[in-house]
């Protein structure tokens, strides 16, 4: 049982942490190379039919973490490929709205525990 509770805190908290990558430049500095920042959600950890990644969010925030996913996702495709610089990337609008809505669901998601 020890062995699922530390998963889902796992999952969980690599959640979060993404989220504020995501939404913070002074986070994304950590990882100089944009496509990083896409990668740990896309590939990495945003895993919505993995059983585990089910029992570590409630109803509500998975809902607002499909949300979230289904924006981002739509707002890349318009970006395309990320330039190989942050500071390229940071100031495409796309990328700023991502960003905005990484905060907003960020703060959704707090609010919901």
């Amino acid at each position: 049982m020890e062995e699922t509770e530390n998963l889902i805190d796992t999952i969980r908290k690599n959640i979060f942490d993404t989220l504020t990558i995501l939404s913070c430049r002074e986070q994304q500095s950590k990882y100089p190379v944009p496509v990083e920042w896409i990668c740990l959600w896309f590939d990495d950890y945003y895993h919505p039919s993995d059983d585990s990644f089910q029992k570590a969010f409630s109803t509500t925030e998975l809902e607002v973490l499909s949300e979230f996913n289904e924006f981002f996702d739509s707002a890349f495709k318009k970006i395309g490929d990320p330039p190989a610089k942050p500071d390229e990337l940071w100031v495409i609008p796309e990328w700023q709205q991502i960003m905005q809505k990484a905060a907003s669901t960020l703060r959704k998601l707090i609010d919901t525990q």
